[in-house]
């Protein structure tokens, strides 16, 4: 991916994530602890998804990488809280006396749900969402081998063989962060808000996904012009 295809890509997501935050301005936050809790994660799960798309665009990669797993913890305990937590649990949550679960903990009460979680009309597989973003969640918070091979994206040029990794870490915080918005506007009844977010974030995928084309053609092509 070219210089200027990242730098494209990072302005489509900072853009994205900023619309998702600005579209909960002045949300209501609720007046019992199952919402207001909630949503209150959901909202710090926005932040850091504009945090990523800023961080990047000041080119300081591993420090925006970071943040996966803070945002992909907000929004999975903002789940938590509003579709398995009991009463009394958040209750002394809100008063300071309880605590959230581990992440570990937290998925495995997710992935007890009987009934399928929905926002704004879409039912969410958690469970394969969260399994998605764990595997990398460790590797890119603790700097590992992917955290260190997409740092190279601050260069003139993000490596062929990075490039599919990274698009799928900004194409990662985006839906999150659209999920996060959607189900903070879904959980306080403003869905069509919400399912706009989720169209937008299906936006972004396509044009991740047509930049990650469009490098793979220009790899073949840079490939045929050396051997010639």
């Amino acid at each position: 991916m070219n210089h200027e295809a990242f730098r494209s890509v990072v302005i489509c997501h900072l853009r994205t994530a900023t619309a998702f935050q600005d579209a909960l301005e002045g949300l209501a936050i609720g007046n019992v602890p199952r919402e207001h809790i909630s949503r209150r994660l959901w909202i710090l799960a926005n932040q850091d998804g504009a945090s990523f798309g800023a961080l990047l665009k000041l080119g300081h990669v591993g420090s925006a990488l970071a943040l996966i797993r803070p945002q992909t913890e907000a929004f999975l305990r903002g789940c938590w809280a509003r579709w398995f937590a009991t009463d009394v649990q958040l209750c002394r949550i809100a008063e300071g006396t309880g605590r959230f679960e581990l992440l570990a903990q937290t998925l495995k009460d997710l992935d007890s749900l009987q009934l399928p979680v929905r926002i704004c009309g879409r039912e969410l597989d958690l469970v394969h969402l969260s399994r998605a973003a764990v595997s990398k969640l460790h590797d890119l918070t603790h700097r590992g081998t992917l955290a260190l091979d997409l740092l190279s994206a601050c260069n003139a040029s993000l490596p062929f063989a990075a490039a599919p990794h990274f698009l799928a870490a900004l194409d990662l915080t985006i839906q999150i962060g659209a999920l996060s918005a959607a189900a903070a506007l879904d959980d306080a009844g403003d869905s069509e808000a919400g399912n706009a977010l989720l169209v937008r974030a299906d936006e972004f995928r396509l044009q991740a996904d047509h930049l990650l084309n469009e490098s793979q053609h220009l790899q073949v092509e840079s490939g045929l012009g050396a051997k010639q």
